[in-house]
C-alpha cells in the first residue's frame, strides 16, 4: 500500500509542476462578456500522459481544442485525482504526519501519557472511492514498547525538538488528461472561449471648436475569468456569432458556472489608463488618430495591447485611441408619422391633421477618417472651446466604419420650432372596393414650418414617414420607400428634407401626396 501511495505523490508532484508549463500567449476581449484564449508551451509527459489541473478553465462548449504540432495526441479526458496540497497543520493527525520519525509525548489524559517515535498510521486509504480520511490510530516506538493509540483520545502533543510546521495533504480535484502517442517533450496548444472577461466602450468627445472636436475611446474591463499577466490583449469590434457557446464543455462541466449578477465592489483591484483622456496636450492629435495597433481580421476589427496585465477580479480603464475629428451641428426634427392600419379601417369623412410642437434635437454629425472603426458605446460630450470643460450630453454612438458617418444627438433645442399642418384638398371616391367597404383617394396638402429663434444660422433635418404615393415638395427631398409586409393598400415612404434656416427666420416646406382612405 505504501508503494501505491508514493507512487501517486510523485504523479502528483509531477501534475503540479506540469500544469505551470502551458502559458497564456493571446487573448481576444468581446463585448459580449467572453474572451477567446490562447496557451501553449512545452510538455513533458509521465506515461504518456500530460495532467492539466489547478486553474482548469471554464471553456465553453464546442471551442476547447488541444493541438500538438508533431500531431502526437491520443485522447483528452477528465476525472478524478487525488491533489497534493502544503499547508499548516489542523488537527492532531496531521500534525504527527508532519512529524513522522519524530519523537513526541503524547498526553492522554490527567495523569497518563506515552512516548516515542512517531512510526506509522492505520489505513486512512479507501481503496473503492480513492479518497484519504483521518486514520483511527497512530504507532510510535518507545524505548522498550510499541504503542497504537487513538488518535481521537490524544489530548496534547508535546515534542523533544523542533517540530515540523506544514503538512502535505490530498484534496480530491477534477483533473484534464492529455494523452500521448509517447512520452517525450513536446509542444502543446490550447485554444477556447471562456465567460466572465468584457469590455465596453466609452468615448469622450471634447468640442475644441465649432467644427472640430477631439474624440477618445476607451476601453473599460472587467475581468472575472482568469489572471492575465504580460500577455498580448485584444479588443474585438463588431457582431461575433458564437451561436452554442452558452454552456461549459463536456470536458469541464464540473466546473461551477458564475452567476452573471457576480459583483462585489469591494472585492476588485482598479488599474487606471496608460494616458489620461482628459490631460491638457500641447497640440491636438491627428484626423487619422494615435492610439494602439488595430486590424481587420473577416468582419471584425481587433484593437492590440502588448504585455498586458488583468488579475482576476480587476477592473480596467485603458486608452484605445485620440484622434481630432470634424464635426458639423445639425437639428433634427421627427413629425409624427402616419399609421396606414388606420388608415384603412377608419372613416376618414374630411383628412387633416396638425402637429404643433415637434420636437427638435441639436445633434452632431462625426466624419469618421480615423484608421479606426468606431464601435457602438457611450459618448459623453464635454464643450472645451473656452479652456473649462463644461457638460454638455451623453448618448450612444453608433456603429460607424472608416470613412463613414453618424449623427450623435446632444440636447433638445427650445429655440427651434418646427410645426405641421394637413388638409385635404381633392377626393376621388369610391376609387376602390373590398367586399361592402368602400375606399377613397384623397390628394394631401401639407406645410412644414420652422422657426429659426437662434442668433446663428442653422442646418435643418426634417424627417417623416408618409403613407401613399408623394406628389412634389418646395423643398428638396430624399425619399426611401418602406417594405410592405402587411400589405396595406398604401405604400410608405420615408423623407427626409435638409435644409438651412438663417438666424431669425422662417422658412416653409410645401409638400403634397395621394392616400387611399376607407369612405363607409
Amino acid at each position: 500500500m505504501k508503494k501505491s501511495i508514493l507512487f501517486l505523490e510523485s504523479v502528483i508532484l509531477f501534475i503540479s509542476f506540469a500544469n505551470a508549463q502551458l502559458q497564456t500567449k493571446s487573448v481576444s476581449v468581446f463585448k459580449n462578456n467572453k474572451a477567446f484564449f490562447i496557451k501553449s508551451g512545452t510538455v513533458s509527459p509521465t506515461g504518456n500522459q500530460y495532467w492539466l489541473t489547478g486553474e482548469i478553465p471554464a471553456a465553453l462548449f464546442g471551442t476547447l481544442w488541444f493541438q500538438s504540432p508533431n500531431n502526437t495526441i491520443k485522447s483528452v479526458s477528465s476525472n478524478e485525482q487525488n491533489i497534493e496540497t502544503q499547508g499548516t497543520p489542523v488537527n492532531h493527525y496531521e500534525i504527527l504526519k508532519a512529524n513522522l520519525n519524530k519523537k513526541v509525548i503524547l498526553f492522554l489524559g490527567t495523569n497518563e501519557s506515552a512516548e516515542g517515535v512517531v512510526q506509522s498510521f492505520s489505513d486512512d486509504y479507501d481503496k473503492e472511492t480513492k479518497s484519504y480520511f483521518t486514520p483511527l490510530f497512530v504507532t510510535i516506538k518507545g524505548n522498550s514498547l510499541w504503542q497504537s493509540i487513538k488518535i481521537d483520545d490524544i489530548k496534547r502533543i508535546g515534542f523533544a525538538e523542533n517540530p515540523v510546521t506544514s503538512v502535505t495533504s490530498y484534496v480530491k480535484k477534477k483533473v484534464v488528461t492529455v494523452e500521448f502517442n509517447d512520452g517525450k517533450s513536446q509542444p502543446l496548444n490550447m485554444m477556447y472561449l471562456e465567460d466572465g472577461l468584457n469590455w465596453s466602450p466609452n468615448y469622450l468627445l471634447e468640442l475644441s471648436s465649432e467644427n472640430k472636436g477631439i474624440l477618445t475611446l476607451q476601453a473599460q474591463v472587467k475581468n472575472d475569468a482568469e489572471d492575465i499577466s504580460n500577455t498580448d490583449v485584444s479588443f474585438v469590434v463588431g457582431n461575433a456569432n458564437f451561436k452554442e457557446a452558452n454552456k461549459l464543455a463536456w470536458l469541464v462541466d464540473f466546473l461551477p458556472s458564475m452567476p452573471p449578477e457576480y459583483y462585489d465592489a469591494n472585492a476588485y483591484s482598479n488599474s487606471v489608463s496608460f494616458k489620461s483622456a482628459v490631460a491638457d496636450e500641447a497640440a491636438p492629435p491627428s484626423p487619422e488618430g494615435e492610439g494602439v495597433e488595430g486590424e481587420t481580421s473577416e468582419d471584425l476589427f481587433f484593437y492590440n495591447l502588448k504585455n498586458l496585465s488583468l488579475p482576476k477580479g480587476s477592473r480596467s480603464q485603458l486608452e484605445l485611441f485620440r484622434a481630432e475629428v470634424e464635426i458639423e451641428h445639425v437639428y433634427e426634427a421627427n413629425l409624427s408619422e402616419m399609421i396606414p392600419y388606420n388608415l384603412e379601417n377608419y372613416v376618414y369623412q374630411i383628412y387633416a391633421s396638425e402637429d404643433p410642437n415637434a420636437k427638435t434635437y441639436h445633434s452632431l454629425k462625426l466624419n469618421n477618417q480615423t484608421k479606426y472603426p468606431w464601435t457602438a458605446g457611450l459618448c459623453f460630450v464635454v464643450n472645451a472651446e473656452k479652456g473649462s470643460k463644461k457638460p454638455i450630453s451623453q448618448d450612444l454612438i453608433t456603429y460607424t466604419p472608416i470613412k463613414g458617418n453618424n449623427s450623435l444627438k446632444l440636447t433638445e433645442s427650445s429655440d427651434i420650432k418646427v410645426s405641421q399642418t394637413e388638409r385635404e384638398s381633392e377626393r376621388k371616391t369610391n376609387v376602390r372596393k373590398r367586399g361592402d367597404i368602400q375606399f377613397d383617394k384623397i390628394t394631401v396638402d401639407a406645410e412644414i414650418k420652422i422657426k429659426n429663434y437662434k442668433a446663428k444660422d442653422v442646418k435643418m433635418n426634417i424627417t417623416r414617414l408618409v403613407s401613399g404615393e408623394l406628389l412634389k415638395s418646395s423643398a428638396d427631398w430624399k425619399k426611401t420607400d418602406k417594405i410592405n409586409y402587411s400589405n396595406y393598400l398604401n405604400k410608405t415612404t420615408a423623407v427626409i428634407w435638409e435644409t438651412n434656416v438663417k438666424a431669425g427666420d422662417e422658412k416653409l416646406i410645401k409638400y403634397s401626396y395621394t392616400i387611399v382612405v376607407r369612405a363607409n
